[in-house]
This record gives structure tokens, C-alpha cells and sequence, in this order.
């Protein structure tokens, strides 16, 4: 893709950074300070993008796809079968916001072939851990884990390793002394400073404080999606050294 045109929620913080780091990115890797050919907007709770993408329509043959930014899974369902029914036929790509398959069960035809960026394929996992853990979770609730359920999992790991790193180190007496504030600091700076958490589904690390430019984002695999035959199905994946190492810095 070369040009594309993208819609996001101006009413969420996460949506609307997303959608710029997203076109910066896209116009480095493009070299191409117009490869963002369209840009719309809406609001939290909105049910109607008609207006947005009949502008969008009207540059669909300037496009390669609509790229879209949902903060939460109800909002690409319907703005998917409002772009299909305007006639609207670029593929769609959504972020990890749309990783849900409620997106599938309400949008049906209209996301089929859809691309999802996202952090976790429980059709596909990339390490050992990841596998166990489909596993362990398939036995237990007869169904795949999403997106959100290895996301959470991953989220509690990383405090509970962090726990046991720090204990390991100062002992239980002296973490049972701490107040409130210093354990969140503890914590904090244990998942700041240690080389690799190992026990999560993909190896997490995060970047030198002193050197990053955003070093509370973690070093971890992009996922890829496709919405096939009515599954949200694992495409392809994007390990952190394929990145540009000059990236971080345009963003």
C-alpha cells in the first residue's frame, strides 16, 4: 500500500495518537509526505459516519485502503457495513481495538478480509509459552483466547514476575515494610530495568530509559490478522529489530 485514507476517534486519546504515529510512520516508510490521503474524524458513541465516508468515497480511487483506528470493538462493526453499503470497497485494515470477534459477528460480510494489527493470534502463538498458554486456556474454557484475554494475562505476569524479582532481591520483610508508593515504584522500575520477563506469552522487555524516546512501550512482536470465512485468523507477524532503527525517532 502507498496511499491510504484513515478514520479515527478524535474523542479517544489512545485512538487519536495511534492514528499519528500511524501516518508518520506510514509517510517514512512510504517517503511520501502525502500518503495520507484522507484523514477523518469522529466521536465516542457516534452511529453515523455517513459524512466521513462519503469524503472518503470520493477519493476511494486514490487509495489503497482505509485504515481505521477503534478504540474498542463496537465502533468498526458499524462504520465497516456503513463504508461497504456507500460503496466503499478498499480493504479494510483496523488496529487492535478491532481485535474482537464481536467485530465478526456484527460486521459479517462487511470486515470479511479485513487486516487487524494486533499483539496476540491464539490460532498461531509465536513461542512455547504462548502455545502453553492457548492450551491451558482451551482446556479450561473450551474456546481460544482473544487478543484482550492474552493481553491481560501478559499484563498480570509482568506485575507478578516483577514481584518475584524484587523479593528475590530485598526479601519479604523488607517488601512488607514498604509503603503503597514504594512498592508501585519498585515495581515500576523492576519492569523498566529488567533485561527480559520470560514468563509472559512473548518475551517482554522494555527499551533503556535513559535513551528512549517512549520507554514505557514495550519490546514485543506486531501481530496480523485476517478476517477469513467468518474467523479472525492469524497473517503474518513483526518481530522489534524489523522495525527502522531511525523510526522512533519521527514519531
Amino acid at each position: 500500500w502507498k496511499k491510504v485514507a484513515i478514520l479515527y476517534d478524535s474523542a479517544s486519546a489512545y485512538s487519536t495518537y495511534l492514528s499519528k504515529a500511524f501516518s508518520e510512520a506510514f509517510k517514512y516508510y512510504t517517503n511520501d509526505p502525502s500518503a495520507i490521503v484522507q484523514a477523518e474524524s469522529y466521536m465516542t458513541g457516534d452511529m453515523t459516519f455517513t459524512a466521513q465516508l462519503t469524503r472518503i468515497r470520493g477519493v476511494q480511487d486514490k487509495i489503497d485502503a482505509l485504515v481505521t483506528f477503534p478504540p474498542e470493538p463496537q465502533d468498526a462493526p458499524v462504520y465497516s457495513k456503513q463504508a461497504r453499503s456507500l460503496g466503499i470497497t478498499v480493504p479494510l485494515f483496523l488496529t487492535d481495538g478491532g481485535d474482537d470477534i464481536s467485530v465478526v459477528e456484527v460486521g459479517g460480510q462487511a470486515v470479511e478480509g479485513a487486516y487487524i494489527s494486533t499483539q496476540f493470534a491464539g490460532d498461531s502463538p509465536t513461542t512455547e509459552k504462548g502455545k502453553q498458554f492457548v492450551l491451558d486456556y482451551k482446556a479450561k474454557y473450551n474456546k481460544e483466547p482473544g487478543c484482550f484475554v492474552a493481553v491481560g494475562y501478559d499484563s498480570m505476569r509482568l506485575v507478578l514476575e516483577s514481584l518475584e524479582v524484587i523479593i528475590g532481591i530485598v526479601g519479604d520483610e523488607a517488601w512488607d515494610s514498604m509503603s503503597l508508593a514504594q512498592k508501585r515504584t519498585a515495581i515500576r522500575n523492576t519492569l523498566q530495568l529488567w533485561p527480559v520477563f520470560q514468563t509472559t506469552t512473548v518475551p517482554i522487555s522494555y527499551p533503556d530509559p535513559e535513551t528512549a524516546i517512549y520507554p514505557r512501550v514495550p519490546n514485543k512482536p506486531v501481530i496480523f490478522k485476517v478476517i477469513k470465512n467468518g474467523e479472525l485468523r492469524y497473517y503474518t507477524h513483526m518481530e522489534p529489530e524489523e522495525f527502522a532503527a531511525d523510526l522512533p525517532a519521527v514519531l
